[in-house]
């Protein structure tokens, strides 16, 4: 997991994944071609996630309007 904060915002990603102990560097390190049933995860919490959601007026045109 690593967390990064910009513009007042905290990002985070989450990589899990199964790899075989073998296969993991001396430094903790693996490729990426080396993890099996990978899965990453990118979500963030702060106010530029919240200024980019859409109205409440722009979200009930876009379900009314036919164009």
């Amino acid at each position: 997991a690593r967390e990064v904060k910009v513009n007042a915002e905290t990002q985070y990603m989450v990589v899990t994944g199964m790899a075989r102990s073998n296969d993991v560097a001396s430094d903790n390190s693996i490729l990426s071609t080396q993890v099996a049933d990978l899965k990453i995860e990118y979500y963030g919490k702060g106010i530029p996630l919240a200024k980019q959601k859409t109205g409440w007026l722009t979200r009930l045109m876009d379900n009314i309007w036919p164009f």
